[in-house]
C-alpha cells in the first residue's frame, strides 16, 4: 500500500491548512494518508502528528509511510474512552474494522485516549487538529478527549460519522453532538462539504444526513481563524 491513493476530498483544504498546525493526532491513521499529507504539505519541521491505529496488518505500511516523515510518531493503539487493553475486530478491509462491531477476527490491543496522547506525547502544547475515522467509536473516543476539549484551546476535529454504524453501536448524532458540546469549553459550529468540495454549516450534526454525506469539520470559535479561509 502507498500514499498514491490518497482521496482528493479534503485533501487541498488539509493541505492548505497543514503549515498553520503544530500539534495532530490522527486516529484511525490506517497507512497514513492524512498524516503524511499535512507532513508534504508545509506541516512545521518541529510539529508533531501522533497517527494513532491498532490494526496490526495495517502498522507496517503505516510504519513504513511516517519512516519518512520526522514529524510523525506511529501510536499501535485503540483510541477509546478508557485506557489500558481492549477488543478490536480486524475485518478483511481494513476500512471496516472497529473497536467497536464485531465485524472481523477479535484481537486483544493497546488501548489509550485522546487526553493520555495529549499529555504523554505533546506536554503542554495545546492539540490543534484531531482528525477522527474510527467506524462507530466516535463518542468513546471524544469521551476519552474530555480534558483537552474543556481546556482554553478545544481542538478542530475532522470526524467521519456513519449513521449505520453509529446505529449499530447503541449510538447517534445526537448523542454525539450532545457530547461535544457538552465538553468543549468553547461554542462550537459544525460544517460539512458537499460533492463539489465546499464547506457548509450545519444546525445540527445530524442534518449530515440530509447532506448524503459523512464528514464533519467541528470547529470550537477560538479555533475559527484557522479555517475560516476554507469556509469561505
Amino acid at each position: 500500500r502507498d500514499l498514491h491513493s490518497f482521496p482528493t476530498r479534503r485533501s487541498s483544504d488539509l493541505a492548505r491548512l497543514a503549515p498553520r498546525l503544530r500539534t495532530v493526532i490522527d486516529i484511525g491513521a490506517n497507512v497514513g494518508w492524512y498524516s503524511c499529507l499535512l507532513s508534504h504539505s508545509g506541516f512545521p519541521a518541529n510539529g508533531r502528528i501522533l497517527a494513532v491505529e491498532p490494526n496490526p496488518s495495517v502498522l507496517p505500511y503505516l510504519r513504513a509511510n511516517a519512516a519518512r516523515h520526522s514529524q510523525i510518531t506511529v501510536i499501535p493503539s485503540v483510541a477509546t474512552a478508557q485506557p489500558g487493553e481492549t477488543t478490536f475486530y480486524a475485518a478483511a478491509s481494513s476500512d471496516l474494522s472497529s473497536a467497536m462491531r464485531p465485524v472481523g477476527e477479535p484481537l486483544r490491543v493497546p488501548a489509550t485516549t485522546v487526553d493520555h496522547l495529549a499529555a504523554d506525547y505533546l506536554g503542554e502544547s495545546p492539540v490543534d487538529f484531531v482528525k477522527c475515522d474510527v467506524e462507530g467509536g466516535e463518542l468513546a473516543v471524544l469521551r476519552g478527549a474530555r480534558t483537552l476539549q474543556a481546556s482554553s484551546q478545544p481542538s478542530i476535529w475532522l470526524m467521519e460519522a456513519n449513521e449505520r454504524f453509529l446505529g449499530a453501536v447503541g449510538s447517534s448524532f445526537d448523542e454525539i453532538e450532545a457530547e461535544i458540546q457538552d465538553s468543549t469549553r468553547d461554542v462550537v459550529s459544525f460544517y460539512s462539504i458537499s460533492h463539489s468540495g465546499r464547506w457548509f454549516p450545519l444546525s445540527h450534526l445530524r442534518d449530515i444526513r440530509d447532506a448524503n454525506c459523512s464528514n464533519v469539520l467541528v470547529v470550537p470559535d477560538c479555533r475559527q481563524s484557522l479555517v475560516a479561509d476554507l469556509l469561505e
